[in-house]
C-alpha cells in the first residue's frame, strides 16, 4: 500500500502532495474517528510539489470534480486518509516527478509467482526503484 502525503494550506502548507510512503499495513480506524497510519520507512518526498490539480486545473479527485472550487476545503475537512484510485496516484507522482510520464510506463502484463534471492538495500533505493517502474514489475 502506497501513502501520498497532501499537505493542506492551513498552518502555511503548499496546498500540494510533497511525498510519498509504503504503509506498513492498511490504516488502522480509532475509536475518536481518526486513523492510525505507520510507515515502512521514511517519507520520500516529491522532486517537486505537485498541486491539487492537474496541468489543464482539473482535480485529481473525482469527488471534487462534482463539486464548486470553492467548497474543496469542506469536502476533504476530516478525510485526511482516504483512498485514491491507481491512475489518480499515477497521475500525482507523474507531475511531482516522481514516475515519468505515463506513455513511458511500462505496460501491465501477466502476473506470476517466483522464488527469488534478494540483497537488502537501503528503503530510498526501493522506493526509488518501484516508482521508476510504476509500481509494477519489471
Amino acid at each position: 500500500m502506497l501513502a501520498l502525503i497532501y499537505e493542506p494550506r492551513r498552518g502555511g502548507g503548499r496546498e500540494s502532495y510533497v511525498a510519498w510512503a509504503v504503509l506498513a499495513g492498511p490504516p488502522v480506524a480509532l475509536l475518536d474517528g481518526l486513523f492510525e497510519v505507520k510507515y515502512d520507512g521514511r517519507l520520500i518526498p516529491f522532486p517537486h510539489p505537485c498541486r491539487r490539480v492537474d496541468v489543464g486545473g482539473q482535480p485529481f479527485e473525482p469527488r471534487l470534480k462534482a463539486t464548486p472550487k470553492a467548497r474543496w476545503g469542506s469536502v476533504l475537512q476530516g478525510q485526511s486518509v482516504r483512498p485514491i484510485s491507481v491512475d489518480e496516484a499515477v497521475a500525482i507522482l507523474t507531475q511531482g516527478g516522481v514516475i515519468g510520464q505515463p506513455s513511458q510506463l511500462p505496460t501491465l502484463g501477466v502476473r506470476t509467482t517466483e522464488l527469488v534471492r534478494r540483497s537488502v538495500r537501503e528503503r530510498g533505493f526501493r522506493g526509488q526503484v518501484l516508482a521508476a517502474y510504476g509500481f509494477s514489475c519489471a
